[in-house]
């Protein structure tokens, strides 16, 4: 998400590396990367994102720490070694700087703001709803459907909300055999975005091609009119 000179970005997978390109060449000077937890999917853009490696851009990674298995700056020291990676985190030029959104219930990101709901996935997950002027964004990361507490909240996030960021990592044909594994399907998740403006769903498995996932975005399509699959490098304006 960006906004004048300043950019939003959730978790930090193998999309990062091209994305840091694109914020290199926008002159993006300000770049806040909020993760919702540590897993390797979601944070193994890092060591490759431009950015870090430039001085005069300012980047600041944000977790809520209260429900992952370590602080944020923990993990970049281990991200940041041997045997994972060949250099360590004084290789970094940028200004980099940590932030713990487990203190307080809504922080401030700029002129935007950003909320956290923890979600039921193995090591934790946070989901964010982040809010700029009148527009919100909620994006869920990594989440098992089954906690009704945490899916009433999420629900109630989603409603109205301009885009909802789902994952889909499984079909519901597909899902009963990985019910342990953390994730959901596009149809709980549909239900979940039903009175958002427009969702995508995301974090497609794997082993899934094209010619697959094409036939699931119909699926989803013709069952949720304000949902579909998200593809790469598309951009939505709001």
């Amino acid at each position: 998400m960006t906004y004048g000179s300043r950019s939003i970005i959730c978790d930090a997978g193998s999309g990062l590396v091209a994305l840091g390109q694109r914020l290199l060449q926008d002159e993006t000077t300000e770049i806040d990367i909020a993760l919702t937890h540590f897993h390797i999917d979601h944070v193994m853009g890092l060591p490759f994102f431009a950015p870090l490696f430039e001085t005069g851009v300012r980047v600041r990674l944000l977790a809520n720490e209260a429900v992952l298995s370590c602080s944020v700056e923990e993990m970049m020291r281990r991200l940041f070694a041997q045997p994972f990676i060949p250099m360590g985190i004084d290789a970094i030029r940028a200004d980099l700087s940590f932030q713990d959104l487990s203190d307080v219930a809504m922080h401030s990101v700029g002129d935007a703001t950003i909320e956290c709901l923890e979600l039921c996935h193995p090591g934790g997950n946070t989901a964010f709803r982040i809010r700029h002027r009148d527009k919100s964004v909620v994006y869920t990361g990594d989440f098992s459907h089954f906690e009704a507490d945490q899916m009433s909240t999420l629900t109630a996030w989603m409603d109205n909300a301009d885009l909802g960021i789902l994952e889909t990592t499984f079909t519901p044909q597909n899902y009963d055999p990985h019910k342990s594994f953390g994730h959901t399907h596009w149809r709980a998740a549909g239900q979940i975005a039903a009175q958002a403006k427009k969702w995508l769903g995301v974090h497609h498995h794997h082993l899934a091609d094209d010619h697959t996932l094409d036939l699931v975005d119909q699926e989803l399509r013709a069952a949720f009119p304000n949902g579909r699959l998200g593809k790469d490098g598309q951009t939505i304006w709001l």
